[in-house]
């Protein structure tokens, strides 16, 4: 999809995940399965996340930037339909594809398989007029990255002027399993020359088993010690470690059963669809150590690439990094469609060189979201904790200085050996639980009038589509009285 004008991707450790069209909010762009509305997996946007099907299921992708009456209202930024193959469209065949790739930084390989068939069978005293449809892909990947994010460059005054300079920047190390299998399977049915029925089902779920390790530089602008266009140092800063170790899991599914018939020049199609969508976040475990008052700074490359560093000798030391904070946390998130469809067109000739249609169609989309959140927050442990107090390992980070960081493993062996000796922050656990917590029903029905003509290489598409959204939910919102 990169590939195509007007089209960008917005990817997560290299892989595309959604679609912006336009430059419109990615949001805003809906996305079909086989003319099928996919819901939402995660909790707090509109957007599918493309990188949980697999692209060994697709037969064509079909993107429309511009938004007809026939299509839903909602989908301002345009459409990404995914259509999976049907015995129709290859006939009789069998695919096998097997590979892997290998991650340096990991040292791990990755292997690939992906098995579809098709095939054309004949029904009753039909000649191959049932097609069937069937495929599997899994894919299991191992790899490592790192980066260095920043909120951008703010202005700071200094000892010999004011610049531009980083107020927080963070070292990421990540360590990522990522497991996808995908499946689709389809039933086409021809009784009769001028009718289709057919059934479309597919299901991909995604894992995402990662381990990050971050060191969040927070710079002091009031303690300025130097200041230029290509580096800084500040003093009384603080830098947190950060370990956050969670497996999230997606799942994405959608069937289709409906039918189309011919009668002349008039043209109807039906369809019943349901799909839903969900995330889940079990036993999510982070934990942030804090070293302070530290002598922090940064240095700019020729590229303008941050290289973070303390020359600090407490920076070194795993004794001043105190355990300021543990999270531990499930969640899950679902989102189900229910949508009923019906359509009649017409092919007409407008006059003898300008052919087209009129088309009219009526459309319900039930659709339900919950979402519910357990978050327990510790920040008392019974005694002073310090990453001495861990087994610790090297990072190999090619971003600057990283200092001690305790191993991935350890943590989770910590908090399950100790866990109930620990303080229980109430407040903020119960905030952060309630908060996330709630359901979600919205209902739209729809109604449209349209026409098409083909004036030579010039189309002409006019018509008028009604909405109306009934929408309710039930949630919790917090108000602080700051005085009191």
């Amino acid at each position: 999809m990169q590939r195509v004008s007007g089209l960008s991707l917005q990817r997560d450790q290299g892989e595309g995940r959604f679609v912006t069209i336009r430059g419109i909010d990615s949001a805003l762009t809906s996305t079909t399965i086989n003319g099928v509305r996919v819901p939402a997996p995660e909790d707090d946007t509109r957007q599918v996340n493309l990188d949980v099907i697999s692209s060994d299921l697709l037969e064509s992708l079909e993107v429309t930037k511009t938004v007809t009456p026939d299509m839903d209202a909602d989908s301002v930024g345009g459409n990404v339909e995914l259509k999976s193959a049907t015995a129709f469209d290859r006939g009789n065949s069998l695919n096998v594809r097997a590979e892997s790739s290998y991650n340096d930084q990991s040292e791990q390989w990755s292997p690939k398989l992906a098995v579809g068939g098709t095939g054309l069978l004949s029904l009753g005293e039909g000649v191959e007029n049932l097609g069937v449809a069937a495929a599997i892909s899994w894919f299991d990947r191992d790899f490592a990255s790192d980066n260095l994010e920043s909120d951008g460059f703010e202005d700071i005054q200094g000892p010999d002027g004011e610049f531009r300079g980083l107020e927080q920047a963070e070292q990421r190390d990540y360590r990522i399993t990522r497991q996808r299998l995908s499946t689709t399977f389809n039933l086409d049915y021809k009784p009769g020359p001028d009718t289709d029925i057919y059934w479309h089902t597919l299901f991909s779920e995604f894992s995402d088993d990662e381990v990050q390790l971050s060191n969040v530089f927070k710079y002091n602008a009031d303690e300025v010690q130097s200041l230029s266009r290509s580096s800084a140092s500040f003093a009384d800063s603080e830098i947190e470690k950060l370990n956050e170790a969670r497996k999230e899991t997606q799942e994405i599914f959608s069937t289709v059963i409906g039918a189309e018939n011919h009668l002349g020049s008039f043209t109807t199609d039906y369809a019943l669809a349901y799909a839903f969508a969900n995330e889940d976040n079990p036993n999510a475990l982070g934990a942030t150590f804090v070293s302070e008052p530290l002598v922090t700074s940064y240095a700019l490359n020729r590229r303008q690439t941050p290289r973070l560093f303390s020359n600090d000798a407490a920076f070194s030391d795993p004794a001043t990094y105190t355990l300021d904070e543990i999270v531990f946390e499930d969640s899950f998130t679902e989102e189900r469609e229910t949508a009923l469809s019906v359509n009649l067109k017409r092919d007409i000739m407008f006059s003898r060189r300008v052919p087209g249609y009129w088309k009219i169609g009526a459309k319900s989309r039930l659709r339900e979201k919950q979402g519910d959140k357990d978050n327990q927050t510790f920040d008392g442990f019974g005694q002073d904790v310090t990453l001495a107090d861990f087994p610790n390992q090297n990072v190999d980070y090619p971003f600057g200085s990283w200092g001690p960081i305790q191993s991935r493993e350890a943590l989770r062996s910590f908090f399950n050996a100790n866990r109930a000796n620990f303080e229980l922050d109430d407040d903020t656990s119960l905030v952060d639980s309630t908060l996330e917590d709630y359901n979600l029903e919205e209902n739209v029905y729809a109604g449209y009038v349209m026409a098409r003509a083909d004036l030579g290489a010039t189309r002409i598409v006019g018509g008028i589509r009604v909405e109306r959204t009934d929408y309710d939910v039930d949630g919790k919102q917090l108000v602080i009285d700051q005085e009191n």
